[in-house]
């Protein structure tokens, strides 16, 4: 029986992406997405979070900048 690795390796993959369907069918997606096979490695998951993250929270703050310019 094979045992699990300790540690994980970021170098390895982890997750295999072969289709985009869910995101093609999330709200507020392009259309123009196409359907490709990508391996994501950990370390591209945590630096695709990380960007998402750093994304919304400067909407956010342009979105709350807009409403206090717009009181004065």
């Amino acid at each position: 029986m094979k045992q699990r690795p300790r540690q994980i390796d970021a170098s390895k993959p982890v997750l295999t992406v072969s289709s985009l369907d869910a995101f093609n069918n999330a709200e507020g997606q392009e259309a123009d997405i196409k359907n490709t096979e990508q391996i994501i490695t950990p370390d591209q998951l945590l630096k695709e979070k990380q960007i998402t993250y750093i994304c919304l929270i400067t909407k956010r703050g342009v979105q709350e900048n807009r409403i206090h310019l717009s009181q004065m």
